[in-house]
Order: structure tokens, then sequence, then C-alpha cells
């Protein structure tokens, strides 16, 4: 396969898994509104994006597709470039390690136990190990906003769309607004984990339930 189909598929498939990724990072977001409308929200997406030909077509398949064309051009890129395609390659890899096991453990959970992590669940795992769970979310989330911005505007670029990001002043943008998402992604935790207002008891819930073996 040429380097040019193999950049557009990456593109491409890229650009569907985006609408996935925003979806849940806008959410993950509106967290500091309470649990109902967080759950809510996620209950309306759920319906679209778990129809069994959006979850394995276009979700898993374009999620596969961007994974295995990223790994086809790694073996063929000559070693030492640098800048912001390192880093964008690094934080892809990172969530390629991350989102395999972060969709097995809730995604997992509701195929084989009929149970939904929701906004009780993300409380559930920030009680449960906050050390761990805190900088687990702070990075992935990050790295998913970071490698989805920087990829979807490469790839509009790559579809002939408006050629944004090429000047500094566009970057300089860009990193600005990595910073403001770091700051609410931060509120939301806080939300999530109890600090900005009170939350139900996060270990009363099916999905604690289920990974501590309360109950069972």
């Amino acid at each position: 396969m040429s380097e040019r189909t193999l950049v557009r598929a990456q593109a491409g498939s890229g650009l569907v898994f985006a609408l996935f990724l925003i979806a849940h990072l806008v959410n993950t977001l509106l967290a500091p509104f309470g649990a109902a409308t967080y759950d809510g929200i996620q209950g309306v997406m759920r319906a679209v994006y778990q129809e069994p030909w959006v979850e394995l077509g276009l979700l898993f398949g374009s999620l596969l597709v961007h994974v295995g064309c990223g790994a086809a051009r790694a073996r063929r890129r000559p070693k030492g470039r640098g800048g912001a395609n390192r880093w964008q390659r690094r934080s892809g890899w990172l969530l390629v390690v991350i989102v395999f096991g972060h969709s097995l453990a809730t995604r997992g959970a509701s195929l084989v136990y009929d149970v939904w992590p929701g906004f009780e669940g993300i409380a559930f795992s920030l009680h449960w190990l906050p050390g761990f769970f805190y900088p687990y979310y702070l990075l992935f989330c990050l790295a998913a906003a970071y490698h989805g911005g920087l990829g979807i505007v490469r790839a509009l670029r790559i579809f002939g769309g408006r050629r944004l990001g090429g000047r500094r002043g566009h970057g300089r943008l860009g990193w600005l607004a990595l910073l403001l998402f770091a700051v609410a992604l931060l509120v939301a935790l806080l939300a999530f984990g109890g600090v900005l207002f009170e939350v139900a008891d996060p270990l009363n819930n099916a999905y604690a339930r289920l990974y501590t073996g309360a109950g069972t």
C-alpha cells in the first residue's frame, strides 16, 4: 500500500473516530453540572454509538484502521524525526496502550454483566484508587484531546479543508485551548470525586460492587 493511501486512510478513520472522541470529552467536562446531566447525555449518545453497526463498523473499525495504518507508517518512517510529529505519535501510542484496557473495563462490564459505569462508575474509581485514577484520567483525556485535536487539523488539510494550524499563531491557540481543556478537566474530575458537591456513596452502586466483589 502506498504512503499516500496509508496517510489518507489513517486521516479518514481518525476523523470518523474523532466524532466519538469529541462527544465523550465534552460529556466528561459536563460533570460539574451533576450526575443527572452527565448520565442523561451519555444515555442519549449510547443509544446511537452502541448500535451494533455503529459500534463494530464505525467505532471499532475506524480505530483498527487508524492504528493499523499508523503502525504500517511507523515501520517505514526514518528515525530521528521530531517536533510536533513526534509528540503526536507518542500520544497516539500511549492511547493505544490505554484505550483497549479502558474499553474492556467499561464496555466489557456492560456486555458481560449488564453493568453501566456512568457518573457513579467514575466516582467509584476515584474513591477506590485516587492515587492512580486521578492521574490516569488526566493523562488519558489530555492525550486524547492533544492527539485528536491535532489529528483533526491535519486530516482537514489532507482532504483539502482549510489550512488550520499552519502558522505559529495557530499553534499558540492550540496550546491555549489544551491548557483551558486541562483546567476544565480538572474541575470535572473534582466533581466526579465529590469535591465540588456531594455525590452518592461511590461504593453503593452496581459498578462498584462488580469490581470490589461486595454483595457477591
